[in-house]
């Protein structure tokens, strides 16, 4: 059996938001994945994220861009590649 697209995307996703949030309200931009290999039910796995930009929007909040990957431990393979945007709203 293989894991569903939509939850390995909804994993990825967040891990994103919940880190992201700690700082204050958050708004999910864009989320693009690329599907690489088929990720078994079993598998153990690995997220990883990396913010490569911050842009500050006065009167917004902070545009984030991050890069991310699922990588299928056991065979050191790409799974998922992604990339996700979003910002953090500047609080009143």
């Amino acid at each position: 059996m293989i894991a569903p697209g939509t939850q390995t995307t909804a994993l990825m996703m967040g891990l994103i938001a919940a880190y992201f949030s700690q700082f204050g309200p958050t708004l999910g931009l864009e989320c693009s994945p690329r599907f690489r290999r088929v990720v078994p039910m079993e598998a153990r796995t690995r997220i990883r994220w990396e913010i490569t930009e911050l842009e500050d929007r006065p009167g917004l909040g902070t545009i984030f861009t991050c890069v991310g990957t699922l990588l299928l431990l056991d065979s050191g393979m790409v799974a998922i590649k992604g990339a996700c945007q979003g910002v953090l709203l500047e609080r009143p």
